[in-house]
C-alpha cells in the first residue's frame, strides 16, 4: 500500500489554514497542561487528495461517491501529545470509533509535527483485516527513500481514542540528533483513506502552540479539555488598588472566617514588651477553588522583619484540619542570623506539614504583599488532597488559625495566633464572589467574504458542569449578538459578515452572576474571499447560439452586480453586468465558436473564475 508523496504533504499544510481554535479561558495545573487543541465535529467529508488529482485542489472523490460519505471513525474532535526521555505519546479522538472501519475501507489517522529541522509524521493504517494493519514514523519530507520506522498504537473504542506510543530513540533517528528538550511546533491531526487517496479531516492545531520534548505536562489520558477544551487556573496574583477596596483576587474588604484584635503581638503571646505590628495578625480568609486552597492573613502592618533578640526575621504560619490530619502551611524571610530555617537560596523558606510531617510534594505559593499588608498562601489543592487522601470539599475545615512568629536558632517564637471556634466549610468562600467561569470555543474561526460566521460557544464552571441559561455576548467585526446558553451550556449564534477579506478577533463574554464569575475569550478570526464559479449554459436557435452565464460562489448563491468579460474564439466582444439572479446573457455567438466567459477576482471580496465551451 503506497504513502502518499511529498507533494501531498506540502498541500496538507497549504491546506491546514482556518483551523480551530481551541481556545482556554483559564488554565493552571500544577504541571503545565500538555499540547492540546480541538476540531469541529460532524466536519470529516472525503475529497481526493493530490495524489489521486495531479494538481493541488482537493475535490469530491468521483470513483466511488458512496464509501465517501462523512465518517465518524475519522472525524478528529480532539489531540493531544506528551512525552518523556524514553517514549512520545500522541493521542488522537474522534467523534467515535468503531471496533473496524464502517466504510469498509481502511482508515488513517496521522500526526505532524516540526521538531529538530523535521516535518515529522506518525500514522497508523487499521486495515479491514489485520493482515492490513501498519504504524509508520517518519519525516515526511524525507522523499521516497525516507527511513521509516514502526511503533504501538492501541484503538480504544471506549473513548473514541488512537493512542500512538511511540519510541524517544526511534524519534531521534528520524531527527539525526537528541530531541530533549527541543521544541515541537506546528502540530496537526489528520486522517486519511490510504486506498482512495482521499482526505477526510484535517486538525491543525493554533500557531501558537508547542511544547519541549520531555518535559513534563499534565494530561487526563489523551481527552484534551474543550477550548479550549480548559483547564481552571488559581487566581492571579494580586494586584493593589487604592480607595480602600479591596485588590482583585483578594476577599472583600474587612471580611475574614477568623479574626485577632490589634496589638497583642508581644513576645511568646506572653504581654511582655511592646506589640510588634509586623507579626500581628489580625484576620484570616479562607478560598478554595479548582485547582488551590488559598489562605489570605491580615497583617497589622506588614513590613521588614522587625523582632529582635532572641529572634530576628518574620515567618507566617496557617492551617486547618481535613480528614482528621492536621494541614500547616508556612513561610516567611530568615533575619541575618539565624540559619536553621533558611532555604537553600538563603533568603526565604515555605512548606506544607502534613499530621506533622513535612510533605514536599504538596505545592506551595507564599506571597507577602506589604502594600496591602497581606500573607497569601496557595496550597496546590491537586497535590493536597492526594496527601490527605480524600477531597477537600468533603466535610469541614477545622482548627483553622493563623500565627506570626520569629525566627530562632532553634526554631520559631509564637509572637501572636488566632483560632477559629467554628468549623468553615470548604466551599463556603464568603468572603469572594464565585469562581469565574470558563468560555471555549467549539467553531471554525474563519469564513469568506459574504457569508455568515457561525459561532458556537460553551460555558462551563471550574468543574466543567454546563452553565445553561446565562447571556453569552460575542463579538465581531464589529457586529454584537447576545445569545443564551441552552441545557448542554452551548451559546450559538450566526452573525452576518459585510467586511471585506482580512484578519479581526472574535470575542466572547460571560458577565457573570451569583452562580458564576465573569469570563471572557477572545480569538484571532479571519475572513478570506469568496471562491466562485462560472456555469454556462447555451440555447440553440438555428446557427444562432445564445450563452448564458451564471456567476455562483462556490455555496451556489449568485453573485450580482458583477462584471463579466466575454471572448468570442478568443476576442473580446463584450462587458456584462450580472442581474440580480447572478446572470448574463449574450447572444450573438454561431455554431462552432468557443465562447469563454470570465470574472476577475475583486481584491478583499471574490475570486476569480473562468467557463468556456465550443457552442
Amino acid at each position: 500500500m503506497s504513502r502518499r508523496t511529498t507533494g501531498f504533504t506540502a498541500l496538507v499544510s497549504l491546506l491546514a489554514v482556518g483551523g480551530f481554535v481551541p481556545l482556554l479561558l483559564t488554565g493552571a495545573t500544577a504541571a503545565p497542561a500538555c499540547p492540546a487543541w480541538t476540531d469541529g465535529k460532524g466536519d470529516s467529508a472525503a475529497t481526493l487528495s493530490t495524489q489521486g488529482l495531479g494538481d493541488f485542489a482537493g475535490v469530491p472523490d468521483p470513483r466511488d461517491p458512496s464509501k465517501l460519505t462523512g465518517d465518524p471513525d475519522v472525524d478528529v474532535v480532539s489531540a493531544t501529545l506528551s512525552s518523556t526521555a524514553t517514549v512520545l505519546t500522541a493521542v488522537v479522538k474522534v467523534d467515535k470509533l468503531g471496533a473496524t472501519p464502517p466504510q469498509g475501507l481502511a482508515d488513517e489517522h496521522d500526526i505532524y509535527f516540526d521538531l529538530a529541522g523535521k516535518r515529522i509524521n506518525a500514522y497508523t493504517i487499521r486495515d479491514t483485516t489485520p493482515a492490513g494493519n501498519s504504524t509508520v514514523l517518519t519525516d515526511s519530507n524525507g522523499g521516497t527513500n525516507r527511513a521509516e520506522y514502526p511503533f504501538g498504537v492501541k484503538y480504544d473504542v471506549a473513548t473514541s481514542s488512537v493512542i500512538m506510543t511511540i519510541k524517544t530513540s526511534d524519534v531521534e533517528k528520524v531527527t539525526g540528533k537528541p530531541v530533549a528538550g527541543l521544541p515541537i511546533t506546528n502540530l496537526e491531526a489528520d486522517t486519511y483513506n490510504p486506498e482512495t487517496f482521499s482526505n477526510y479531516d484535517e486538525a491543525p492545531a493554533p500557531k501558537a502552540l508547542s511544547y519541549e520534548y520531555g518535559a513534563s505536562c499534565a494530561s487526563d489520558g489523551g481527552t484534551p479539555t474543550p477550548t479550549g477544551s480548559p483547564t481552571p487556573s488559581p487566581t492571579p496574583s494580586p494586584t493593589p488598588t487604592g480607595g480602600g477596596s479591596a485588590p482583585t483576587g483578594y476577599p472583600k474588604s474587612g471580611c475574614f472566617d477568623v479574626t485577632d484584635p490589634t496589638g497583642d503581638a508581644t513576645f511568646a503571646e506572653g504581654g511582655q514588651g511592646p506589640s510588634d505590628p509586623d507579626l500581628d495578625v489580625t484576620g484570616l480568609a479562607l478560598q478554595t477553588t479548582g485547582e488551590a486552597v488559598k489562605v489570605f492573613l491580615k497583617i497589622n502592618k506588614l513590613g521588614a522583619p522587625a523582632a529582635t533578640a532572641p529572634g530576628d526575621g518574620h515567618a507566617f504560619y496557617v492551617g486547618f484540619t481535613s480528614n482528621a490530619k492536621a494541614v500547616v502551611a508556612y513561610g516567611g524571610s530568615p533575619g541575618t542570623a539565624t540559619t536553621t530555617y533558611r532555604s537553600a537560596a538563603g533568603s526565604k523558606t515555605s512548606a506544607v506539614t502534613i499530621a506533622g510531617t513535612t510533605n514536599p510534594a504538596v505545592k506551595l505559593d507564599v506571597k507577602q504583599d506589604p502594600t496591602n499588608s497581606t500573607v497569601v498562601f496557595t496550597i496546590d489543592r491537586p497535590t493536597l488532597e492526594t496527601a490527605l487522601g480524600k477531597p477537600v470539599t468533603e466535610g469541614d475545615l477545622t482548627a483553622v488559625f493563623g500565627s506570626g512568629r520569629t525566627y530562632v536558632p532553634t526554631g520559631t517564637i509564637v509572637y501572636d495566633t488566632m483560632t477559629g471556634t467554628t468549623p468553615v466549610p470548604a466551599t463556603r468562600n464568603q468572603c469572594f464572589g464565585p469562581p469565574p467561569a470558563m468560555l471555549s470555543l467549539a467553531s471554525r474561526t474563519t469564513s469568506q467574504y459574504g457569508d455568515p460566521a457561525a459561532v458556537v460557544a460553551k460555558l462551563t464552571d471550574q468543574t466543567g458542569a454546563a452553565l445553561s441559561g446565562k447571556r453569552v455576548t460575542i463579538g465581531l467585526l464589529g457586529k454584537t449578538v447576545v445569545t443564551t446558553t441552552d441545557a448542554a451550556g452551548v451559546a450559538k449564534a450566526t452573525i452576518p459578515l459585510t467586511a471585506p477579506a482580512g484578519a479581526g478577533t472574535l470575542t466572547l463574554a460571560f458577565a457573570g452572576d451569583t452562580a458564576a464569575g465573569k469570563a471572557s475569550l477572545a480569538a484571532p478570526y479571519t475572513v478570506t474571499a469568496e471562491k466562485t464559479r462560472v456555469i454556462l449554459v447555451v440555447t440553440k436557435t438555428g446557427a444562432s447560439r445564445s450563452v448564458t452565464a451564471l456567476l455562483a460562489d462556490d455555496d451556489n448563491h449568485p453573485v450580482v452586480g458583477q462584471r463579466l468579460t466575454v471572448a468570442v474564439n478568443g476576442k473580446t466582444v463584450a462587458t456584462l453586468v450580472t442581474n440580480a439572479q447572478g446572470r448574463v446573457s449574450y447572444a450573438k455567438a454561431k455554431a462552432g465558436q468557443t465562447v469563454k466567459v470570465t470574472f476577475a477576482a475583486v481584491a478583499g471580496k471574490y475570486l476569480g473564475s473562468t467557463g468556456q465551451l465550443k457552442v
